[in-house]
């Protein structure tokens, strides 16, 4: 892990003069960039330049940085996505619209203050970010998204969707019998953004929700809250959900160790990253019936291959990537830059700079 120690507070290079703001690139989550690689709208161009007359906004799409092209002027605050450092990227089509990791380095002059990510992760940014410049992530964006894909695939997987499909398609009268959501169990890992996502819908689907996380004080969206402890809480889960960050402390944190704990009914979902949950073991479970269910939005390699025996697992819902695509990512991503570009311009502390040492 790359160490830093960025401020959370980051005074203006001046007082009076303009603002250089550059967004540069497309959100991977964004599910409507224009043709020219572009995505803010009007709309939010006026809201980006009505928090300040100072704000100077430019937009460049990644095509234009990759070819050379720099910004009219030195950017103060960024706005992007990027690849990082993984060169084998930057020419693949599912991610045609993230700026290059080594164009993102060369626009970090000794002007730029602050860069906000488009991704909640930060392992794409520390490695390319240089030390004077303040990270933000993208707190509180996906949430909504990642949330209703999981309950949708919990609500297909309780519901027995696909076989209720099946019978249509093949005009059967058939009456099967199928759970419900209210009155389970589900234990959350990670209960920060994206897991308290999921809280809050659980919560209006009548279940009981168990957080963990490090710091176990209560929080209002969880029934209880435990720094720890799985040992205790998996043979109660009717639900298991990893929403954690890729971490020293959370690689393989769920392997057939932990499946087993499970009840033979469980369902375990993972849409923070591929790395915490152990993918064979899971593949293993399920064939087994370890488990009942699964559910993955995250995987160790990107796009998984032709030949990853999970496209094969039995009662496994896959989807590559992109539970937490919206149109509304956009509108959310410019309104936590508006938000920070108020705390830049009063002095306060910007929302969401990560803790590097933790890794999130």
């Amino acid at each position: 892990m790359v160490e830093f120690r960025h401020p959370h507070v980051v005074p203006p290079l001046s007082a009076d003069g303009p603002i250089h703001v550059l967004v540069a690139g497309v959100p991977y989550s964004y599910s409507k960039p224009f043709p020219d690689g572009t995505w803010l709208t009007e709309r939010h161009r006026e809201a980006i330049q009505s928090v300040s007359p100072r704000i100077n906004l430019m937009h460049m799409s990644r095509d234009e940085l990759a070819s050379g092209a720099e910004p009219a002027f030195p950017p103060e605050v960024i706005l992007t996505e990027t690849t990082g450092t993984a060169s084998e990227w930057d020419d693949s089509e599912w991610l045609r619209f993230l700026v290059r990791g080594r164009d993102i380095q060369r626009l970090q002059g000794p002007k730029l203050r602050w860069l906000q990510s488009c991704s909640h992760g930060i392992e794409k940014v520390a490695p390319i970010l240089a030390p004077h410049v303040t990270m933000v992530r993208a707190v509180d964006i996906h949430s909504a998204g990642l949330a209703e894909s999981v309950l949708a695939a919990m609500l297909l997987h309780a519901k027995r969707l696909l076989e209720r499909v099946e019978n249509q398609r093949a005009h059967r009268w058939d009456m099967i019998e199928y759970g419900e959501l209210h009155g389970k169990t589900a234990v959350v890992l990670g209960a920060g953004s994206l897991g308290n996502g999921f809280a809050k819908l659980a919560r209006a689907f009548g279940m009981r929700v168990a957080g963990v996380r490090r710091n176990p004080e209560p929080h209002p969206l969880y029934d209880e809250m435990h720094g720890g402890g799985l040992e205790d809480l998996l043979p109660r889960a009717d639900y298991l959900i990893a929403a954690l960050p890729k971490t020293p402390e959370t690689l393989d944190l769920v392997t057939a160790k932990q499946l087993a704990l499970l009840p033979p009914h469980a369902f375990v979902a993972n849409i923070g990253r591929g790395e915490v949950l152990n993918e064979a073991d899971l593949a293993a479970a399920l064939r087994e019936g370890v488990i009942a269910g699964a559910y993955l939005d995250v995987f160790v390699q990107e796009p998984l291959g032709e030949d990853s025996e999970l496209w094969d697992t039995p009662n496994l819902l896959i989807t590559p990537h992109d539970a937490h695509f919206s149109a509304s990512v956009g509108d959310r991503n410019v309104d936590l830059l508006c938000e920070n570009l108020r705390h830049y311009l009063a002095g306060e502390p910007l929302r969401g700079v990560p803790d590097f040492e933790a890794g999130y």
